[in-house]
């Protein structure tokens, strides 16, 4: 989340047409963490009798570092997201550029220069949550073997920055390797003319080494996305 950015995430059940039986509790955990994002509970904390959906809500302030919160649910309901009756929020600052490399995980990395982000997939999936923001990519290759997963969604104004060496493969230069997939990479309609690729040695492949702009999107403000649960029986 980039600071100062507002979200709020409310639990519903995530199967339509499904209401609560009775009172659904949500636990709310400490806050944890030396990073500075605000996480607070607004309002109830339970799904009314009755409800689909919680009245309050997980209110986060992006500031800076890395914090997280636990929240739980009872009567059996589990977690749409990892099937579990808990289920822990990180919420990890997000700042441009972004960065991808071959030393890098998608487990543990933050998506910074020191603790990058092992695959481009991971990198559009925070970039989308930030407008106007740099992933830079680099050297190596990135494949389905590496944890790609292809075509690559690129979202609205964001720009990826490759590396491009000497020797224009993998040892020096960043190789997006799609495998035989028909795109390595999914661009938003309406994108500038002036986008660019630079083909390497293998036909089958693209260099990273390419700067993708789409059109800009509109300016955030809160953003408020759901948390699912779902009964005993759904599971």
């Amino acid at each position: 989340m980039p600071e100062g950015g507002l979200a709020e995430f409310p639990v519903k059940l995530a199967d339509a047409g499904l209401t609560a039986p009775g009172a659904i509790a949500i636990g709310v955990g400490a806050v944890q963490g030396a990073g500075s994002n605000s996480i607070e509970w607004i309002g109830e904390t339970s799904i009314a009798d009755g409800a689909a959906e919680s009245a309050g809500f997980l209110q986060v302030t992006g500031g800076t570092g890395v914090n997280t919160v636990q929240l739980t649910v009872d009567n059996g309901f589990a977690f749409a997201e990892n099937g579990a009756a808990s289920l822990t929020l990180e919420v990890v600052d997000i700042s441009s550029p972004i960065y991808a490399a071959e030393t890098g995980s998608d487990a543990t990395g933050l998506g910074t220069e020191a603790q990058p982000l092992r695959t481009i997939t991971r990198a559009m999936v925070i970039a989308a949550a930030v407008p106007d923001i740099e992933v830079i990519v680099g050297p190596g290759a990135y494949n389905a073997a590496a944890g790609e997963v292809f075509p690559i969604t690129v979202p609205p104004s964001t720009t990826i920055t490759g590396t491009m060496g000497a020797n224009q493969d993998a040892s020096d230069s960043a190789v997006v390797d799609a495998e035989g997939v028909a795109k390595a990479l999914l661009l938003p309609e309406g994108i500038p003319a002036s986008l660019t690729a630079t083909a390497t040695r293998s036909p089958r492949s693209t260099s990273a080494a390419t700067k993708a702009r789409p059109r800009p999107r509109s300016e955030p403000g809160s953003a408020r996305s759901q948390l699912r649960i779902r009964p005993p029986a759904a599971r």
